[in-house]
């Protein structure tokens, strides 16, 4: 079975958001409450269990004190 082309940068932009989260010393429920989803979100997007938006991307950093486009621009 072969995967699909984009399966590298879906596994990239994971890495980023975990490493994002942690970098901010937040826990994934911590996270999940800034971010008012529900608390079991971040695991999801962590585990890739919920596909993330652009936008969601954008949120998530700024939740975390990261620079959203600096941190994409490394994933690209």
């Amino acid at each position: 079975m072969r995967k699909y082309p984009g399966a590298r940068r879906r596994r990239a932009v994971i890495a980023a958001l975990k490493r994002i989260r942690e970098a901010a010393g937040l826990s994934q429920r911590e996270l999940s409450g800034k971010l008012g989803s529900h608390e079991t979100y971040v695991w999801e997007v962590e585990h890739g269990q919920h596909g993330v938006r652009v936008e969601e991307f954008i949120v998530w950093c700024e939740a975390c004190g990261a620079d959203a486009p600096e941190e994409l621009r490394a994933i690209l």
